[in-house]
């Protein structure tokens, strides 16, 4: 049988995990995806206040990095006001990191000065800015990104720095660093708590299903245990009678009101004058004599209508030979009639042998009794 509660009990769970998992994790992209979206309009903001406050001091000297190396250009004292200029920018803000960059990809200035005088100009993130877009992504320490591997969470954007509004041409590139790791760590403890509070949910769900999947569940075992039941006792009565039809030695067929052979029940000891298997089907006026048909056929209806046995007698010559029947043909479901067929060819015979011997004794009787009046006395 069919474990109802089982695999209920089984997928269903398997079912809410996924489903907490799944929430989780949707709700973590798309959180990310905001805080993302959010420090990237922040780092647009700070980029324009850049670009609107210190770019213009600095335009000659980003316009002749590229003619100088990273040992010039860390050395240079425009780098060290710019690096005062940026720190005062930067203070009190997430940004720990920035970097501006030439048209060629030069690392003009970078808070980092390591990093100042390395060539960018292949950097998918410095080609996307330069031409027009922003482009941010969020890592963590042992993370790819443009830039390579940085600690902690990081928001990284490129940026364009243009004079003016958005219409001007790009005149450099600068990348914000945005530490985001408070935020981020906020959006684990949201996402834990959401996951905790649909986990509960949905244990109370599951409960609750469990307790009417149990009651079902019971439910089907009693129907089920009654089945069985039932069918033991359907094949027990099956067998009763069908131990009945094997010692009744007559011959059964089963009739529509139309005459149509629709089963035969043979038995051992009945001969039949047909082959039984090319009845079904047949009508029994394209199988019995016309007077025979048509007789069988009155007892049929006749049958249905009282609904009471009809018995009748009707003899079949065959070979030379003469074969006399008794039938008798009761109603059964709608539309249909049980007849069977007994051969009482040897009853009739007798019946004759014994009519004759009772006339023979009347015939020697008289006989006796003429023979008698004669004799004297």
């Amino acid at each position: 049988m069919f474990k109802l509660l089982r695999y209920f009990s089984i997928t269903s769970l398997l079912a809410f995990i996924v489903v907490a998992i799944l929430l989780g994790l949707f709700y973590r992209q798309t959180a990310i995806n905001d805080l993302i979206e959010l420090e990237e309009s922040k780092n647009v903001a700070l980029t324009q206040a850049v670009s609107n406050s210190l770019w213009p001091h600095f335009t000659p000297f980003i316009a002749s990095a590229s003619e100088m190396n990273g040992d010039d250009l860390r050395t240079h004292p425009e780098t060290a006001r710019l690096r005062q200029a940026v720190l005062a920018q930067m203070s009190g803000l997430t940004v720990v990191k920035i970097k501006v960059y030439n048209l060629e990809g030069t690392t003009v200035f970078s808070t980092d000065a390591e990093q100042i005088g390395e060539d960018q100009g292949a950097n998918a993130g410095f080609l996307s800015a330069r031409s027009g877009q922003v482009t941010s992504e969020l890592f963590y320490d042992g993370t790819n990104t443009f830039e390579g591997s940085t600690e902690g969470h990081i928001v990284e954007s490129y940026l364009p720095i243009r004079s003016g509004d958005s219409s001007e041409e790009v005149e450099g590139v600068i990348e914000l660093y945005s530490d985001v790791t408070p935020l981020f760590h906020k959006i684990e403890r949201t996402q834990r708590n959401i996951v905790a509070g649909v986990l509960l949910i949905l244990a109370l769900l599951y409960a609750f299903l469990f307790f009417v999947v149990k009651r079902a569940d019971g439910i089907l075992q009693r129907q089920y245990a009654e089945r069985r039941q039932a069918e033991e006792a359907l094949r027990e009565s099956e067998r009763k009678n069908r131990a009945l039809l094997d010692a009744i030695p007559d011959l059964m067929f089963r009739f529509s009101r139309e005459g149509i052979y629709l089963e035969t029940i043979p038995t051992k000891e009945f001969e039949s004058l047909f082959p039984l298997d090319d009845l079904l089907g047949k009508n029994v006026v394209d199988v019995l004599p016309y007077e025979v048909a048509q007789q069988q056929m009155r007892y049929i209806e006749k049958a249905l209508k009282t609904d009471q046995a009809q018995t009748y007698q009707y003899e079949l010559h065959v070979d030379n030979k003469t074969r006399n029947y008794e039938a008798r043909s009761v109603a059964s479901v709608k539309d249909e009639v049980l007849t069977i067929i007994r051969d009482i060819t040897e009853l009739k015979q007798v019946e004759t042998e014994r009519e004759k011997l009772i006339v023979e004794l009347q015939e020697a009787l008289g006989k006796v009794k003429t023979l008698s009046g004669l004799l004297p006395i």
